[in-house]
C-alpha cells in the first residue's frame, strides 16, 4: 500500500548549480541581476522537475518575499561576493563572470530546459520575472499575505500549476522506493 508519506528530496548538488549560474550569465553578456538569475533558475528547476522528475540543481526550495528561491545556491551567490571560491562573483545587485560553462557537467535536458527558460524569460527585468513567479500557486501557496523571512516550498508544490501530476506520482513512487532501501 502506498501512503505517500516521503516528502520529495533532492540534494543540492554544488557543481551543476555553478555550471548553471555561469551558463545563464554567459548567454547575457557574463552578467545578470541576482534577482533575475534566481528566478530564472526557479522556472528552469521547476520546467524540468515536470518533464523529467527532478531538478537541474536541486536543494532546499523556499518562498520569500520576492519569490522563490534555492537556499543553498542563493548562498552560494551571496558567498562568491565574500569568499571568491566561485567563478562568478556578486557585484552590487549583478553576477557577474568571466568564466565560460563547462556544459559536461549539465545533461542534454538540463541545457534544452535552460534554453527554454531563457528563450522566454530571459528578457524579462526582475520584476516581472518576481510578478511571473509571485502567480504560481507553487508560491502563493507557500507565500501567505503578511509573511515574513522564509517558508519551505516543497517540491510537491511544483506541481500545483500543471494539471497532468503523473510526473508528480512517478517522482514520489521513485522516492518511496529509495527511501525504503536506507
Amino acid at each position: 500500500m502506498n501512503n505517500r508519506s516521503t516528502q520529495i528530496r533532492f540534494p543540492y548538488d554544488r557543481r551543476k548549480g555553478v555550471q548553471t549560474v555561469l551558463w545563464l550569465l554567459n548567454k547575457h553578456g557574463d552578467k545578470l541581476n541576482k534577482m533575475q538569475l534566481i528566478k530564472l533558475i526557479f522556472l528552469a528547476e521547476q520546467y524540468h522537475l515536470f518533464h523529467y522528475g527532478r531538478p537541474i540543481v536541486g536543494g532546499h526550495y523556499f518562498a520569500m518575499k520576492l519569490g522563490p528561491v534555492c537556499s543553498e545556491l542563493l548562498d552560494d551567490i551571496d558567498q562568491s561576493a565574500s569568499q571568491g571560491i566561485f567563478p562568478f562573483s556578486l557585484k552590487g545587485y549583478e553576477v557577474v563572470t568571466n568564466t565560460a560553462a563547462n556544459e559536461d557537467f549539465l545533461s542534454e535536458s538540463d541545457i534544452a530546459t535552460l534554453m527554454a527558460i531563457n528563450r522566454e524569460y530571459g528578457d524579462m527585468d526582475k520584476y516581472r520575472l518576481s510578478s511571473v513567479t509571485h502567480k504560481l500557486r507553487a508560491y502563493s501557496n507557500n507565500w501567505p499575505e503578511g509573511s515574513e523571512g522564509r517558508n519551505p516550498l516543497p517540491y510537491e508544490d511544483f506541481f500545483l500549476d500543471v494539471e497532468d501530476k503523473s510526473m508528480l506520482d512517478i517522482i514520489k513512487d521513485d522516492q518511496e522506493a529509495w527511501a525504503g532501501l536506507e
